[in-house]
């Protein structure tokens, strides 16, 4: 592994480093109990909708500014942001510092989003190198980092609740540090002249290289993916079969056994369309069977966290297959987008269902959205993918 780093780009190795401390999450099993210090279940649900609602609106456009401004800048600019909303939030002393802080931390996450794998595969094309060793390596780092800072997070927070905080705020500010030794892309110049040529051109890659109904699951899919991974979510489940001491060595355990089966499967299976398919019906499946048992919640869990894992690289797979260089960040903070909308509109009933119900009822009714969403599809492709067709062949027209 050592000879490998050594033989790699600089940038190349600029990209695994800063995968490795963007995933230093040391606040992972304890947040949302230091949250609850300050506010209410329902009051997390606020401000994540909140925070993650603004993050939206800077999503797509940031794709657009990540691809105007090169990745360098771009990477420099969104991990100031999110060293300086951690930092806020790790100094806050009631609801609304926190909520501030993460805020700045959203903004900086949504340019982040498509820049950073956007940075990454532009340059294994540049140098020859293979993208999907690069995207298997950055998995393994991002893991490692986060089960690392996992246990490490974990067991401070038993001495001193700040300690994690603080540890998660200065590795973006590591990050920052790293991006400034970026050497400039000469693909990062072919720019588009005009903004709606872009749009021409990316609606003729939506039209054209996107399968509607895998698309539909694929965002699915990653929005309960990352409502249960990003949002309060996974540690609320965690907290229903677990406690405080225990909760970062069952994350742990569960990671590395996710992590092996999502190797094994991505080296296997390639076939994208039948993989998100399969997927899908097993989440719906062991989410609804919640209704009828709560003591599959812990199978539901270890099936998100797989998830988490193996939809990641599925997903990055199958946009970079489809799109170029040059609308690669565009592309993928559209995907973002997509996927976070749901979890935006959500995470308020989420909260609210969580306190006014059990966590099994709560994952039975998302398998039953998932179920209903996908006898659904073929009325939303109707409705929805054939005016993007009309609006895409007019947009190239003109």
């Amino acid at each position: 592994m050592i000879k490998t780093l050594i033989k790699i780009h600089p940038n190349i190795f600029i990209y695994y480093s800063i995968t490795l401390f963007n995933n230093f999450w040391f606040i992972t099993s304890n947040w949302v109990n230091y949250w609850l210090k300050y506010m209410t279940i329902k009051d997390i649900g606020v401000i994540d909708a909140l925070a993650f609602g603004i993050g939206l609106l800077i999503e797509i456009p940031s794709g657009v500014i990540s691809d105007r401004l090169g990745r360098k800048t771009s990477l420099i600019l969104s991990n100031f942001l999110q060293f300086l909303g951690s930092f806020i939030i790790t100094v806050s002393v009631n609801r609304y510092e926190i909520a501030l802080g993460f805020i700045v931390f959203q903004i900086g996450t949504a340019l982040f989003t498509g820049t950073l794998e956007a940075f990454g595969y532009e340059e294994s094309s540049e140098h020859n190198y293979n993208y999907d060793r690069l995207l298997n390596f950055s998995q393994y780092l991002s893991n490692f980092g986060y089960l690392i800072s996992l246990s490490i997070g974990g067991y401070f927070y038993l001495i001193n609740k700040n300690i994690p905080n603080f540890l998660w705020s200065i590795n973006f500010l590591i990050s920052m540090i790293l991006s400034l030794f970026i050497f400039s892309l000469s693909s990062q110049e072919r720019l588009f002249e005009s903004p709606s040529e872009k749009i021409s051109i990316q609606l003729k890659n939506l039209i054209h290289k996107f399968n509607f109904r895998s698309s539909l699951y694929l965002i699915l899919l990653s929005s309960i993916t990352f409502a249960f991974d990003y949002g309060f979510l996974k540690i609320y489940i965690l907290d229903s079969f677990s406690n405080l001491t225990n909760n970062f060595k069952y994350l742990a355990l569960i990671t590395i056994f996710c992590l092996l089966a999502s190797t094994y499967l991505i080296k296997k299976f390639n076939n994208f369309e039948r993989i998100i398919l399969i997927s899908y019906i097993i989440l719906c499946i062991s989410l609804i069977a919640n209704l009828y048992n709560d003591s599959l919640i812990f199978l539901s869990f270890v099936i998100l966290n797989f998830l988490t894992i193996y939809i990641y690289q599925i997903s990055m797979k199958y946009i970079n297959s489809r799109v170029g260089d040059t609308t690669r960040a565009s592309f993928i903070s559209f995907f973002s987008f997509s996927y976070k909308l749901p979890y935006v509109l959500l995470s308020i009933l989420l909260s609210l269902g969580l306190e006014a119900s059990n966590t099994g009822f709560i994952l039975g009714m998302l398998g039953v959205f998932l179920i209903i969403m996908g006898f659904l599809s073929k009325f939303i492709e109707k409705i929805v993918y054939n005016r993007i067709v009309s609006w895409g062949r007019s947009s190239v027209a003109e």
